[in-house]
């Protein structure tokens, strides 16, 4: 059966990496999308500081994968 869990937790880590992936291009576009109808720069901030909040989740999740070594990727 430990099989089978590391192949859970690599299908949850996969799902989770792609989430971020999404959120992270969809924040990208948000603020692209602002920027070029001329959004406050309160606005700008807020979502900027939210899509770095969103890459730090992603660059996280990926180094505390790596950080545990070979066939790692089943992250609890």
């Amino acid at each position: 059966m430990p099989v089978e869990t590391q192949a859970g937790g690599r299908r949850r880590y996969q799902r989770e990496v792609e989430r971020l992936l999404d959120q992270v291009q969809r924040q990208v576009q948000e603020l692209r999308r602002l920027t070029a109808v001329g959004a406050s720069r309160a606005a700008l901030a807020a979502h900027k500081r939210r899509l770095e909040r969103t890459r730090r989740q992603l660059a996280s999740l990926v180094s505390a994968s790596t950080s545990a070594g070979p066939g790692a990727a089943a992250h609890p």
